[in-house]
């Protein structure tokens, strides 16, 4: 017991958890709050980034077009994926079945991570550590839900990133004040 508190005591910004927690439960009230926005939000923002990642690509690409052997493929892909951007941004009906799956991948990341830090919390014997394994059940439960029905979902999809958000959420704010309070 004491090589676990002496492991929890050197962890440091306890606050950084709690501020992602915060955020991540008022984004998904603001979500609840007004859905329609919120997938036009999330659809725009999802083409920016597409369109920033395929400009960060193209000009890796032909800034290395000496040195990196496989310069055209990378140059290719940024095109590909540039393309892909507008595509989502001036189509936006396209986004909602692709965006829902994106979604849905990194919400069972995130659901995936929360099971894993609940093992991780029973180990070090946290005695709210089923919570944590609850939620991240939880998570990935509608993120499959976000991935099998992508259509029929239509603005229910903020519904269920709403739903996932405030449960990560929770769970960040509640770790990160027990872990303020341990130290």
């Amino acid at each position: 017991m004491d090589h676990e508190v002496i492991y929890i005591r050197e962890i440091r910004n306890w606050w950084l958890p709690l501020i992602f927690g915060v955020l991540l439960v008022l984004m998904s009230i603001w979500i609840f709050s007004n859905p329609v926005e919120s997938f036009k939000g999330l659809n725009f923002l999802f083409s920016i980034g597409i369109l920033f990642s395929a400009a960060i690509t193209i000009g890796f690409a032909l800034s290395n077009k000496n040195t990196y052997y496989g310069w055209g493929w990378l140059l290719t892909g940024g095109i590909l994926e540039a393309l892909f951007g507008l595509i989502l941004m001036l189509q936006p009906h396209v986004t909602m079945s692709i965006l829902a799956i994106i979604i849905g991948i990194w919400l069972i990341v995130k659901g995936i991570s929360q099971l894993s830090w609940a093992i991780e919390l029973r180990r070090y014997g946290y005695e709210r550590w089923f919570w944590t394994l609850t939620g991240g059940i939880l998570i990935v439960l509608a993120s499959f839900f976000i991935i099998i029905h992508p259509a029929i979902i239509g603005l229910t999809i903020a519904f269920w990133i709403g739903f996932a958000f405030m449960v990560a959420g929770i769970i960040y704010i509640f770790h990160a004040l027990r872990l303020k309070r341990t130290l």
